[in-house]
């Protein structure tokens, strides 16, 4: 702007007045290019976190509408589906940024808990290898099925734990696959909200409309966002997750390996007790 002042001084008066006109005109027609047309406004966008979003906020959204006078009831019904759809993609979020937390734990904790697995893994098969057979002898029947029923139940614990960590092994080595898929998935519906986003000055909508419909695709880009971030921190901590399920289930069948022969063994001290009882009965019987 100063240059072309500057440039208006080097010529006559008439030219130099000729000259201010055009750029009165040019400096109009950037101010009207600038503004958008009153139907194209658009209400302030919320921050990139969502801070100031709830699902109270926005059930508040949804009552104002819902009792509005004047507007149409089909419009009305585009705009409560927008907010409601907000409310879920806010869940999202908030589920996305937890798991990313875990993910971002294990990442920090796994060499340490494989340490330790490991060395428990180690203590217990030490354990297994000097393990000699219990004597029951001396033990009231009733404590020793009192102590049967533990084991078992001990034994039926590690049973059900190991179920529930090969399942989740079979999920785990499922997922590398799976988090590619999710990630193409993700980053299409991030770019599809965000173009949508960019062309809603072309249409016209009005403000509620345009309220509700940028809300619901600005929190489709947040959540999306939130939802990669996610992923790439499960493929980077997947391997350490494998390793620990792993070593958990080697941990677990020591502990069955050590635990197996104690309940064999009171089951066989307690049907020689019973095959004595039997005896005995049988010996009165025939007195």
């Amino acid at each position: 702007m100063q240059i072309l002042c500057n440039l208006t001084s080097a010529v006559n008066p008439f030219k130099s007045l000729q000259t201010h006109l055009i750029l009165i005109l040019l400096l109009n027609s950037w101010h009207c290019l600038a503004e958008p047309a009153p139907h194209q406004e658009l209400p302030n966008a919320p921050t990139q976190n969502n801070g100031e979003l709830s699902h109270e906020s926005l059930d508040a959204k949804i009552k104002s509408i819902t009792d509005k006078q004047g507007l149409d009831e089909a419009i009305k019904s585009k705009i409560i589906a927008n907010y409601q759809a907000t409310k879920e993609n806010i869940d999202n979020l908030i589920w996305y940024k937890n798991k990313t937390a875990t993910y971002q734990e294990i990442l920090q904790s796994a060499s340490t808990k494989l340490k330790n697995l490991q060395n428990e893994i180690t203590h217990s098969e030490q354990i297994l290898k000097e393990k000699s057979k219990e004597k029951f002898q001396t033990i009231p029947t009733d404590e020793l099925e009192q102590r049967y029923i533990i084991e078992k139940g001990k034994l039926s614990d590690i049973d059900d734990e190991s179920k529930k960590i090969e399942t989740e092994n079979v999920v785990e080595n499922n997922r590398p696959q799976l988090i590619r898929s999710e990630t193409i998935s993700a980053k299409q519906g991030m770019e599809t909200a965000q173009q949508k986003l960019e062309e809603m000055p072309a249409v016209a909508l009005s403000k509620p409309e345009a309220e509700a419909l940028q809300l619901y695709l600005k929190t489709i880009i947040d959540a999306r966002s939130a939802e990669l971030k996610m992923l790439d921190l499960e493929a980077l901590s997947n391997p350490s997750r494998t390793q620990l399920l792993k070593l958990n289930l080697q941990l677990l069948d020591l502990k069955k390996q050590i635990l197996a022969p104690t309940i064999a063994n009171i089951e066989e001290e307690l049907a020689v007790r019973r095959q004595d009882e039997a005896s005995k009965v049988d010996r009165k019987s025939h007195v």
